[in-house]
This record gives structure tokens, C-alpha cells and sequence, in this order.
């Protein structure tokens, strides 16, 4: 029984590690890059330019692939529906 509890709090943690990651460098680049980075609602609307920054300051294809994934979620989170390039 103990080490059923044990394996549940590590699979637990486990997910929660992974559904944590950070967004690549490139994409965090590209938002500072804004006029207005701290206004994610704002940011969001002009997603085309975000999603250009991106394209510029990604260099891999898999740093780009996963920016665009990560903008489009934290917009999806502020409400605003954006397209994902990729």
C-alpha cells in the first residue's frame, strides 16, 4: 500500500514538472521586444507581429515550433485566440 501512495506523488510530480516548462528564450525575446510586453491581452491582438519577432528571433526550427505553441496558449489563457504557426 505505501508504495502504491509513494508511485501516485511521484507520477504526480512528475506531471506537473512537465506541464511546467518554460517557453524558449526566442519567444520571451520577441514579447520584451513589444511596446507593451506586459499587457499579454494587448500583445495578443497584434499577433502577427509577435509571431514575426518569433520567426526572427528563433533560430532552430524546433525553438520556433515550440515559441509559437507557447504564445498561443498563454493568449489562449488571456482569452484572445490566436493561429499557431507551424
Amino acid at each position: 500500500m505505501q508504495f502504491k501512495s509513494v508511485l501516485a506523488v511521484f507520477l504526480l510530480s512528475a506531471g506537473s514538472a512537465i506541464a511546467s516548462t518554460s517557453p524558449p528564450a526566442c519567444m520571451l525575446a520577441a514579447l520584451n521586444n513589444q511596446s507593451n510586453p506586459g499587457d499579454i491581452k494587448g500583445t495578443c491582438s497584434s499577433a502577427s507581429a509577435v509571431q514575426s519577432a518569433i520567426g526572427t528571433a528563433c533560430t532552430a526550427s524546433t525553438d520556433k515550433s515550440a515559441a509559437y505553441s507557447a504564445f498561443a496558449d498563454s493568449c489562449k489563457s488571456a482569452g484572445v485566440t490566436v493561429r499557431t504557426y507551424i
